[in-house]
């Protein structure tokens, strides 16, 4: 799958288009036809987790363009800003939107979607993945709730740098059994083993990413998939 970049020369589009080269993903969408639009993904919090979706986007195949955002609200008060992006992207029908779990019980975070996304029902769950099937208006569109962490990572906080801690353990036999903060285990342990492992992940088979990366994978393929 490409990705377009809402803010072109925003340091969301300067990160994961540098990464992208860097890695030789070749997930850059060059431009971006409203009627062409599948979906757009929205990122509430910054790196890496701009970097897991662009080498996601290099394992899930296909030439369709998708939008990309990451607004200055995180977590779930990015969720507010959905009106807009429908508003400003008419042949939306489908949003992806990725944000930790941080200290957060799953049920919390899912109370506090339900009162921000007004007019939208559950239509599957599966732990830290939730379907809402919305209406607005007479505007139908999926919201795909991607919620980051792994609990078989034993972090007080959980967020994205649970998968690449996993990810450093499946690959290069790191211990994370010591393992406080994935956060600060990730950016001051290995800051020297990083590009590593992105490599290793970019060249992973698609079964290996889907079980360090379970929630983010389904949920993508989720945003590729026609849903009724």
């Amino acid at each position: 799958m490409r990705l377009y970049p809402l803010e072109p020369t925003g340091k969301l589009a300067i990160n994961i288009s540098t990464f992208s080269r860097r890695l030789r993903l070749g997930i850059m969408a060059g431009y971006l036809h409203e009627e062409g639009l599948k979906g757009l993904i929205i990122v509430t919090d910054g790196t890496p987790d701009d970097y897991v979706v662009a080498l996601l986007s290099h394992h899930l195949n296909g030439e369709e363009a998708y939008a990309i955002a990451k607004p200055r609200r995180t977590r779930l008060e990015a969720l507010h800003l959905i009106p807009n992006y429908l508003s400003r992207l008419r042949g939306l029908s489908k949003i992806a939107v990725l944000m930790d779990q941080e200290r957060d019980d799953l049920e919390a975070i899912y109370e506090g979607v339900g009162k921000i996304l007004i007019g939208c029902e559950e239509d599957f769950v599966k732990d830290r993945l939730c379907l809402y099937k919305c209406l607005r208006g007479k505007r139908r569109f999926d919201v795909i709730l991607i919620i980051n962490g792994l609990s078989d990572v034993m972090s007080e906080r959980h967020t994205i740098e649970d998968h690449l801690l996993q990810a450093a353990n499946r690959f290069l036999d790191v211990d994370i059994s010591d393992v406080v903060d994935s956060k600060d285990f990730w950016w001051n342990r290995l800051r020297n083993i990083h590009d590593e492992v992105y490599n290793r992940l970019r060249t992973a088979g698609r079964e290996e990413i889907s079980k360090i990366f379970p929630q983010q994978f389904e949920g993508l393929k989720f945003l590729k998939r026609e849903m009724k």
